[in-house]
């Protein structure tokens, strides 16, 4: 009897610990912000030109300032820094030409998991969302806890000129202590099916406050006379 106690004892510890294990491998993701803080992100577009041997490149500094109202969030965001690169000799004219949207604010009022409710606002010729998709920085959760291997879809209404709609689909890959790893599939939906519009890639997202922390997103699709293509990079700077 004695070593059938023995025996079974070890397995109910490693039973216990596996269930334990196994639990700690779930987290439960929403926005959650105190009321006034901040947050800056760098947002950089690279992509390779088809007329010449030069990158194009857009790097922006994004604020995001956080105001709770209940269950609902507005973020007050704000593109503090832009710089557009392309090698060509209208440079730096066009750099100054985006110099206006610096500082043009675009609200947005999300719930806790990351849905929309109105459209943004704008400011006129300065309208931000021209340059600024704000959809690439606010993702969507599941009202549950989520565990690797898990995968959930989103659908949200977006300000840009060409597309209205965005669809996500989402897999959990990896979770950490602090930052979950999900892969992301983003198409643009519009109604000229001539335009395409695709980014496949991932995003670290941090599992106390549903930021961002950094990511990557691979561009394909067609701007209707020619393929389109490129690389967005996402950090979170504080």
């Amino acid at each position: 009897m004695k070593l059938c106690d023995t025996g079974i004892k070890p397995l109910l510890l490693v039973l216990a610990f596996s269930i334990t294990a196994c639990k700690s491998q779930e987290v439960r993701i929403i926005n959650k912000h105190n009321d006034g803080s901040k947050q800056n992100f760098t947002i950089e577009l690279r992509s390779k030109l088809t007329y010449s041997k030069d990158t194009l490149s857009i790097a922006q500094t994004i604020e995001f300032n956080y105001l709770n109202m209940g269950d609902t969030i507005n973020i007050n965001s704000f593109i503090r820094k832009i710089a557009y690169k392309d090698g060509s000799t209208n440079e730096k004219l066009i750099n100054n030409d985006y110099q206006r949207y610096v500082d043009a604010p675009l609200s947005k009022n999300i719930d806790r998991y990351g849905k929309f409710y109105e459209p943004a606002s704008t400011n006129a010729a300065n309208d931000a969302s021209k340059i600024f998709n704000i959809a690439l920085l606010i993702l969507e959760f599941p009202n549950h806890p989520i565990k690797a291997g898990d995968t959930w879809q989103g659908k949200r209404k977006i300000e840009d000129i060409t597309f209205s709609y965005l669809e996500t689909k989402y897999v959990c890959e990896e979770i950490n202590n602090e930052t979950t790893k999900l892969k992301v599939t983003l198409k643009f939906i519009g109604d000229d099916k001539m335009f395409r519009k695709e980014f496949n890639g991932y995003y670290v997202v941090d599992n106390k406050e549903g930021n961002i922390t950094d990511g990557k997103l691979i561009m394909s699709g067609s701007n209707g006379f020619s393929n389109i293509n490129g690389e967005i990079t996402i950090r979170k700077i504080n």
